[in-house]
């Protein structure tokens, strides 16, 4: 799940979030990413192709859901780390 949710906020910018991650039958990532309040989904290919497609019809987090970040953004936020040590990201919540 790591690597599709890195690839997915790298190609949505540093100001996106995550709010959720799946799987799908096919052995690729769903991601739902949240940008300056607009919804996007994130398709994550097995080869490792990312494609974002706008999501207007989404329904905006909640202030406090949990939310996955690459960046640090909140005093209280969760370092996510890598068996190796290296960070992964960071677990916050959309209003940090």
């Amino acid at each position: 799940m790591a690597p599709a949710l890195r690839a997915c906020l790298a190609a949505a910018g540093p100001d996106a979030f995550a709010t959720d991650v799946a799987s799908t039958p096919a052995g690729s990532m769903q991601v739902v990413l949240w940008r300056g309040g607009a919804g996007i989904a994130c398709h994550v290919s097995g080869e490792g192709r990312v494609g974002l497609e706008p999501r207007p019809d989404l329904a905006p987090p909640a202030p406090a859901a949990p939310a996955f970040f690459l960046d640090r953004r909140c005093a209280d936020a969760r370092r996510v780390d890598a068996p190796d040590g290296t960070v992964l990201g960071w677990i916050a919540y959309p209003a940090c």
